[in-house]
């Protein structure tokens, strides 16, 4: 019966059965691993294409940003009634508050 034939090989069911498990938890960490591969590669991919999308239009901010304070400054100097002063002491704290609320998205994600 199957009782006594598992009583008489228990020794060889036992390694058997612990070779099986052994191959089985390998086959599942493998799968894991292959997919976490799978997903990192697949945010780098995006990170990639978000980089190449969003640089040139960062590029393009910048050098907006560059053109109208320089147009700002040269403004004011000619005394046209532009508070150059006190507007580039808001513009600065406007950077200052976009840098901390950037660093704050940044640390959320990580």
């Amino acid at each position: 019966t199957i009782g006594s034939f598992v009583h008489e090989n228990f020794e060889m069911i036992s390694i058997v059965m612990s070779v099986v498990l052994a191959f089985f938890g390998h086959w599942i960490a493998r799968r894991k691993e292959l997919e976490s591969e799978r997903r990192r590669l697949r945010l780098e991919r995006l990170d990639a294409q978000l980089r190449d999308y969003f640089g040139p239009i960062a590029a393009n901010l910048l050098s907006s940003k560059l053109a109208f304070n320089t147009l700002m400054r040269t403004w004011s100097r000619r005394g046209e009634g532009f508070n150059a002063q006190r507007y580039f002491a808001n513009l600065r704290q406007a950077e200052r508050l976009v840098a901390q609320d950037e660093g704050s998205h940044k640390t959320q994600l990580d």
